[in-house]
């Protein structure tokens, strides 16, 4: 029988935090787990505890699937952006911004798409994509589809979190 470990897709991506750049690889867990992590891998060489930026779970957290994006915000944050995944505590499809070198939640968007029962309205949100319109390198918006066959659009734009 298979059994789920760190089974999200990595994403990798240089970001700027304490006063220099980092390569930072957010990860999720997919069927392993519902959480999502951060390490600093800027020096691929060092391992040493100090590397794991930080690891964030949330009742609203299901099993995150596919890529979390690491972008920057209109405040000039970085961030993580992932979706809430599937079978989640509230069943509903959430979108979350989480700051990349220190996991604070910068914002959580919930739909308020899907409730725990009947079992056909549990909802979740995949991965979303982050787009960038205007190539000013800041993140503007986020599509993702949820379980119930939606197609959501989050407006990043606002340099207030």
């Amino acid at each position: 029988a298979h059994r789920y470990f760190v089974d999200g897709s990595p994403k990798a991506a240089d970001a700027y935090f304490a006063g220099a750049w980092h390569t930072v690889l957010v990860e999720t867990l997919a069927g392993g787990g519902k959480a999502v992590f951060a390490l600093d891998i800027t020096d691929p060489t060092a391992h040493a505890p100090s590397k794991v930026l930080w690891e964030y779970t949330d009742t609203d957290l299901g099993y995150p699937l596919g890529e979390a994006s690491i972008v920057r915000m209109a405040n000039g944050e970085w961030a993580a952006v992932f979706g809430n995944g599937y079978l989640s505590t509230s069943h509903s499809a959430v979108l979350y911004v989480v700051n990349i070198q220190t996991g604070a939640l910068i914002r959580k968007i919930d739909t308020g798409v899907g409730a725990a029962t009947p079992v056909a309205s549990q909802n979740g949100l995949a991965a979303p994509t982050v787009v960038d319109t205007n190539n000013d390198r800041i993140a503007d918006a986020a599509y993702a589809g949820d379980l119930m066959g939606n197609m959501w659009k989050f407006d990043l734009c606002n340099a207030n979190s």
